[in-house]
C-alpha cells in the first residue's frame, strides 16, 4: 500500500478543503487535504527540531530547568533592552547588585542623573552640583572615646582664585539625650587678587552644651578645614558643606578614635585660624543670630545671641542701689530703667559698667522713694 509523506519545504497551509456528503470514496479526491496536513505537520517538525538544536540539542521542555546560559560580560545592553522592560516583578530578590552596576550608574557625591548610595550606617550621600557649584549634604554619626575631643568635619582643598566662597551649616546632636544641639556656621571669601576675606563663624547651643569650641584653619596654603571640640564622645551631624570650584572633603563617619585630637591642628605659616570662643563680633555672623546661651527666673535672665548681641533683664526692689547684671558684657551696655507704682515716680540710672549698673529712685521732689524698678541692659558679650 503506497504511503503519503510530508514536504517540509511546501507553504503552510492554513485551509484545506472540507468533505463534502456527495464526495465519492476514492483516493484522488482524498489524498490531496491529507497530503496538505502532513506537509505541514513535516513544516513544523522542521521548526522544532531547528529551535532545539539551537540551544544544544535540548528539548523544549527542558528549558524551564536548564542550566544557566554562559552569557558573556556586557552581553545585555541598553540597546537590547526594550523601554519598561526591566520592571521590579521581573527582578530576583538581590539581583541587582553595585557588582552588576556600571560605575558611572551610581555615586557616593551628587553626580547628575545617578543613583545615590547609602553609607554604612543607612544615610543618603547626597547633594548638588552646578556651574562650578559644589554642595555636599552632611549626615552621619561620629564615635569615639573622651569628653573634650576635637574633630575635622570638613576640609576644603584647592582653596583660592578670584571672588570664590566656602561655607557649612551643621547641626550637631547629642544622640543619648534629648533636646542637646548644637549648630555650627562658617564662611569665607577670597578677594579680587585670591586673598581670605570676611571669615566667619558661629556656634550656638541648646539647653546644654554638645560643641564646646570651633575652628576655621587653613592648615595649608590652598587648605582650609572646620574643626569643632565636642563636650562628649558621641555626635550625630547633619547639614550642608559646600564651595564654588573648590573641593568638599567630608570626614568618613564611624568610629574616628584614631583620628580625634586634644587639641586643633595650627595654622600654616600668615595663614587663617578663627576660633570661635576668641572671635570678634566683627567675624560672626550680623543676625538675626542664634541663642548661644540664655538663663532665666520669674524676676531676671539673660540671653546671649551667637552674632555678640545681649540683653539682660531684671525686676528689682530697690531705693539707692547697684543691679548686678545676671551675665556680665564684654563693653559697656545700654541701660533702661522704670519705676512700677500708684504714684509719679524717677528712676535715674548712676552708673553703668560692664557687670554692674547703679539705680536711684525717687519722686518727683528727689526723695529715695523704695519700690519695684523693671531693669534693661542690651550690648555685647564679645
Amino acid at each position: 500500500m503506497p504511503n503519503l509523506t510530508g514536504n517540509p519545504n511546501q507553504p503552510v497551509n492554513v485551509t484545506i478543503r472540507a468533505l463534502e456528503p456527495t464526495d465519492r470514496a476514492i483516493p484522488d479526491l482524498w489524498n490531496v487535504p491529507f497530503q496538505q496536513l502532513l506537509n505541514n505537520d513535516a513544516n513544523l517538525n522542521q521548526r522544532v527540531h531547528t529551535l532545539e538544536n539551537g540551544q544544544g540539542g535540548t528539548t523544549l521542555a527542558a528549558h524551564r530547568t536548564a542550566t544557566t546560559l554562559d552569557h558573556p560580560d556586557g552581553s545585555v545592553t541598553e540597546a537590547k533592552l526594550a523601554d519598561g522592560a526591566v520592571t521590579a516583578r521581573k527582578l530576583a530578590n538581590g539581583a541587582v547588585t553595585l557588582q552588576k552596576l556600571a560605575n558611572t550608574a551610581f555615586s557616593a557625591g551628587p553626580t547628575p542623573n545617578t543613583l545615590a548610595l547609602r553609607n554604612a550606617q543607612g544615610a543618603v550621600l547626597d547633594g548638588a552640583i552646578e556651574a562650578g557649584h559644589t554642595i555636599l549634604r552632611v549626615n552621619g554619626l561620629y564615635r569615639w572615646f573622651g569628653p573634650g575631643k576635637w574633630l575635622r568635619l570638613v576640609r576644603w582643598t584647592n582653596v583660592g582664585g578670584t571672588n570664590k566662597g566656602l561655607f557649612a551649616d551643621l547641626q550637631i546632636v547629642r544622640p543619648v539625650q534629648t533636646n542637646i544641639g548644637s549648630r555650627l556656621r562658617v564662611r569665607l571669601e577670597t578677594d579680587e587678587s585670591g586673598n581670605i576675606i570676611n571669615p566667619a563663624i558661629s556656634l550656638a547651643n541648646d539647653y546644654n552644651t554638645v560643641l564646646i569650641n570651633a575652628a576655621l584653619i587653613q592648615t595649608e596654603n590652598n587648605t582650609v578645614e572646620l574643626w569643632g571640640q565636642f563636650q562628649f564622645g558621641r555626635a550625630y551631624v547633619s547639614g550642608i558643606a559646600g564651595a564654588e570650584t573648590w573641593g568638599v572633603e567630608i570626614t568618613p563617619y564611624g568610629d574616628v578614635s584614631s583620628i580625634v585630637q586634644d587639641s586643633p591642628p595650627t595654622a600654616t605659616s600668615g595663614g587663617l585660624y578663627l576660633e570661635w570662643l576668641t572671635s570678634a563680633v566683627s567675624q560672626t555672623f550680623p543676625g538675626p543670630g542664634n541663642i548661644v546661651a540664655a538663663s532665666r527666673t520669674p524676676t531676671s535672665g539673660y540671653i546671649r545671641y551667637d552674632n555678640g548681641v545681649q540683653v539682660a533683664w531684671a525686676t528689682i526692689n530697690i531705693g539707692s542701689g547697684t543691679w548686678t547684671y545676671p551675665a556680665a558684657f564684654a563693653s559697656t551696655p545700654q541701660v533702661l530703667a522704670t519705676a512700677q507704682d500708684s504714684a509719679p515716680r524717677l528712676v535715674t540710672i548712676t552708673s553703668v559698667s560692664t557687670t554692674t549698673a547703679g539705680i536711684l529712685r525717687t519722686d518727683l521732689s528727689g526723695n529715695t522713694q523704695s519700690g519695684t524698678v523693671h531693669l534693661w541692659a542690651i550690648g555685647l558679650w564679645k
